[in-house]
């Protein structure tokens, strides 16, 4: 599916924004029959929070920080897990 001119001016602008001061996780996802097969989508965005998680910690963040990006990705993933994603589409 191509993404409508709106969409597509909403992820450039997104895709420039910057945050200094604390990071920005977004998140987005292929959503065909092909993707939701047994939730491939999911097992995805999984693997990319687990690497999210280690690069913080490489980083060496402090705490607060990984806590409240781990909080995130948690209920992001939970979210995902417990929806169908296509009923907000």
């Amino acid at each position: 599916m191509t993404p409508t001119p709106i969409a597509r001016l909403t992820i450039e602008h997104l895709s420039r924004l910057e945050s200094p001061k604390a990071d920005v996780i977004s998140c987005y996802l292929r959503l065909d029959s092909a993707a939701r097969f047994r939730k491939r989508f999911l097992v995805e965005v999984k693997r990319r929070a687990r690497d999210l998680e280690r690069q913080l910690a490489a980083r060496d963040e402090e705490g607060s920080v990984r806590e409240s990006v781990a909080a995130d990705l948690e209920r992001l993933v939970s979210w995902l897990a417990s929806s169908d994603p296509l009923l907000y589409h």
